[in-house]
């Protein structure tokens, strides 16, 4: 996955870059469901030409759990960074957080 349209601060950049790496495990997993698919009713086509009885086609879509280190050590350090700067009194981002 690539973030083409959100404007973040810098302190946010690592996140969004976080978000984006632990995200596209899930997209290499649909692509390769969508080809296993493709390749799977293309046989089964193929098997309902020449057969007579029934044909089976059994598909199972595997989502891997993605590696969430990164992403979770850049939202535990912006949220201290949020915190030290409410407890300090420092001005907060434009979000308003």
């Amino acid at each position: 996955m690539e973030v083409r349209s959100i404007k973040v601060e810098e302190e946010f950049q690592k996140g969004v870059s976080s978000s984006e790496n632990f995200c596209q495990s899930f997209f290499e997993d649909i692509e390769d469901f969508s080809d296993q698919l493709r390749k799977g009713l293309e046989q089964t086509l193929a098997q309902l030409e020449t057969s007579s009885g029934p044909v089976e086609l059994k598909l199972t879509l595997e989502l891997k759990e993605p590696d969430a280190s990164e992403l979770h050590a850049e939202l535990d350090k912006l949220k201290k960074n949020t915190i030290s700067r409410a407890l300090s009194g420092a001005p907060s981002n434009r979000l308003g957080t």
